[in-house]
């Protein structure tokens, strides 16, 4: 939408013009702005029967992709952790630029139930909040039966 029908000194201006004469309008102005990025959508957590009485999940890394924006970025979970678990970032604040990004994993209980969370994570930081979603995949197995 952004540019697309904006007319300057009476002619139509194209996103893609390069030969007419125009002012960039202001809805086409690049904002600070910023977009939360999971490297990999899934982690999973085996549970062992007789096992710890805490395992963690695979890890994950969730990015902040800068647009103009360079303020600290606060990371958190705001919905579908499982009744117990614990959220880890590391670490739990983003700072410009941003390189690296922050290792995510969950801690959960041997009582957890198996099943497939999603997890909203939030980034905020300079005013705006950014969400991205990971699956926690939560399983139970007995070591006595292995696949050959």
């Amino acid at each position: 939408r952004c540019c697309r029908h904006f007319r300057s000194s009476g002619r139509a201006w194209s996103g893609w013009s390069t030969t007419n004469s125009f002012n960039t309008p202001a809805s086409c102005i690049i904002t600070n702005d910023f977009s939360l990025v999971a490297t990999i959508g899934d982690i999973r957590a085996d549970i062992v029967p007789g096992g710890p009485n805490t395992v963690s999940s695979s890890v994950t890394t969730i990015n902040v992709i800068p647009t103009n924006f360079s303020d600290n970025v606060d990371l958190s979970v705001i919905a579908g952790m499982p009744v117990g678990a614990s959220a880890v970032f590391n670490p739990a604040t983003l700072v410009s630029p941003y390189s690296g990004g922050s290792e995510f994993f969950v801690i959960v209980i041997k009582s957890t139930p198996v099943g497939v969370y999603t997890l909203t994570l939030q980034a905020s930081g300079g005013g705006l909040l950014r969400t991205t979603v990971v699956l926690l995949s939560v399983t139970r197995y007995d070591i006595r039966f292995r696949e050959l």
